[in-house]
């Protein structure tokens, strides 16, 4: 037998099966770049994307200093506080409360202290806390009466209903990357492309006895 690709060339199942063959590359190809497209080109950088505490010494820090990882689907639109304190990112948060203004513990309500802080007004939280008036009567009769129904409530677009995001205990602006898309995008391809070629080489081999026939 003719060992060559001109041999099998001149078969009618080889030419359909080139065919087949090729159909199928380039619908895995088509199927994972959909896919990787699919979430996201773009990604946060969490070396590079900065929050910044509004209030006390006034910390600029990055994801990565303070052990959060934050997605891209968190920044839809940018940056919205409310949104972000809506869309069940607590633990985000109380990360960045932390690391802004060290709290005594974790165990608190992120509504209710951003109630809290809100009582208190820019203008007191602007002042060091050595300096700062003490919350009046009345303001803490006000949050022994609201703090309970907020941390009641377990939604939080209802918990959102006690507060007024007068103030903001923090900023964060998003810095994005493409580079994670780049590299599984070139990687990707390169291994689907690397893996048909050995199944080419393979057939090659178990039908003409060689990876390399001659054409």
């Amino acid at each position: 037998m003719d060992k060559t690709i001109s041999y099998l060339n001149n078969k009618t199942w080889y030419r359909l099966l080139k065919v087949i063959f090729g159909l199928l590359i380039l619908g895995v190809i088509l199927i994972f770049n959909i896919l990787l497209i699919g979430e996201g080109v773009k990604k946060i950088d969490n070396s590079k994307t900065l929050i910044y505490c509004t209030y006390g010494d006034k910390k600029v820090l990055t994801p990565k200093q303070i052990d959060i990882s934050f997605s891209i689907y968190q920044f839809r639109a940018g940056f919205d506080y409310k949104l972000f304190f809506e869309d069940y990112n607590d633990s985000y948060i109380k990360s960045i409360i932390k690391n802004c203004y060290n709290p005594e513990n974790d165990d608190y309500d992120i509504f209710a202290t951003q109630k809290i802080y809100e009582v208190w007004g820019d203008e007191r939280l602007a002042t060091k806390r050595e300096n700062r008036s003490p919350l009046t009567k009345k303001e803490i009769e006000y949050l022994d009466e609201i703090l309970p129904k907020i941390e009641a409530t377990i939604i939080n677009s209802d918990k959102s209903k006690y507060v007024n995001y007068t103030v903001k205990l923090f900023d964060i602006k998003p810095i994005y990357t493409y580079k994670d898309f780049i590299k599984y995008f070139i990687i990707g391809n390169l291994l689907i492309l690397l893996g048909f070629e050995i199944l080419r080489r393979l057939f090659y081999y178990i039908v003409l006895g060689s990876a390399k026939p001659q054409k």
